[in-house]
């Protein structure tokens, strides 16, 4: 961001030479028009830079956070089977005792 408001000083400054163009030659005039040109360029080159880089951010936040629902949902989906097993296993045991009271 420093770059960009160096590059956006310098387009001030050409703004208020160009508002005295009065006072400058056709050379000077030409000069002045390139270094805004040049400056304004840059000044977009860099806030696509910046987009670009902000854009590359969230997609990686994105697959980060997608990454952790898969994980929260693999850990859900193991719980569930886990406990379905333990309630069969319950049910079995509660089976073989009735069992066992009815006939022993």
């Amino acid at each position: 961001w420093g770059f960009c408001t160096l590059l956006i000083s310098i387009l001030n400054n050409s703004h208020q030479q160009l508002n005295h163009a009065s006072t400058m030659s056709s050379s000077q005039q030409a000069t002045t028009n390139l270094i805004v040109t040049v400056a304004a360029i840059a000044v977009a080159a860099a806030a696509v830079v910046v987009i670009l880089n902000q854009q590359r951010d969230i997609r990686t936040r994105s697959e980060r956070a997608e990454d952790k629902a898969d994980s929260a949902k693999r850990n859900a989906s193991k719980a569930i089977d886990d406990a379905g097993e333990a309630a069969s296993e319950g049910i079995n045991a509660v089976r073989s005792k009735v069992a066992k009271a009815i006939n022993p």
